[in-house]
């Protein structure tokens, strides 16, 4: 369901590694980089992807935000049986955008936090 959308993140960001289960793909990047000054530099990812709904973003904990202070609104979930962060951003989004926009437009998130 989502080909089109992955080869556009692959052609930009690099390879990813993706998993169905049901109706939900996974994609996951080894690395994408964060806003200048975060800490660490780059983070693994996970994409969720579900129908049409508003994807969601997950990072590895442990980000430092430009600030020195780790990023606020964020929870502690398990993917896959791997615990990661999900973090609170809003921002004007539609699937015409694609998926790209979003993926870059919320790691814009940490650059405060």
């Amino acid at each position: 369901m989502f080909d089109k959308e992955i080869q556009e993140l692959r052609g930009s960001l690099g390879e990813c590694a993706t998993i169905e289960r049901g109706d939900v793909m996974l994609v996951r990047f080894q690395q994408l980089p964060l806003p200048p000054g975060c800490r660490p530099a780059s983070t693994p990812v996970v994409v969720r992807l579900r129908g049409k709904e508003r994807p969601v973003v997950y990072v590895r904990k442990g980000i430092v935000c430009p600030s020195g202070e780790p990023p606020r609104s964020t929870s502690d979930e398990l993917v896959e049986g791997e615990p990661w962060m999900r973090f609170s951003y809003a921002f004007p989004w539609q699937w015409k955008d694609g998926l790209l926009r979003f993926v870059l437009t919320s790691l814009l998130r940490f650059r405060s936090p």
